[in-house]
C-alpha cells in the first residue's frame, strides 16, 4: 500500500510557455515588493518578524544567519549582522 502511494513521486512537471514564465515571473516579483493590498499587508507582517528575528542576534555577536529563500533581500535592512549568507534559487528576484 504504501509503495502504490509514492509510485508516481516525484513529479514531473511540464515546462510552462515563455508567455506564462513572464506572467509568473512578473507576479511573484510584484508580490515580493508589496504591489497589491495582499502584498502589501503581508510585508508589515513580514516586517514585524524580520525585527523580532534581527533583535535576537546580540550586537557584536559572532552568530551568523543562513536565509534560503531570499528572495528580494527586503530583510536586509532589519539585519545588524556581520555574516549574512543568502539563498535564492528564482533568479528573477535579483
Amino acid at each position: 500500500m504504501l509503495k502504490d502511494m509514492f509510485q508516481n513521486y516525484p513529479k514531473k512537471r511540464p515546462k510552462l510557455p515563455k508567455e506564462y514564465i513572464e506572467i509568473y515571473s512578473s507576479y511573484h516579483k510584484g508580490n515580493r515588493e508589496g504591489k497589491g493590498i495582499a502584498s502589501f499587508l503581508s510585508q508589515k507582517i513580514e516586517s514585524w518578524m524580520h525585527r523580532k528575528v534581527a533583535k535576537d542576534v546580540k550586537k557584536n555577536s559572532n552568530k551568523s544567519t543562513l536565509e534560503i529563500g531570499a528572495g528580494t533581500l527586503n530583510q536586509l535592512k532589519f539585519e545588524k549582522a556581520y555574516y549574512y549568507e543568502i539563498v535564492e534559487p528564482f533568479k528573477d528576484l535579483y
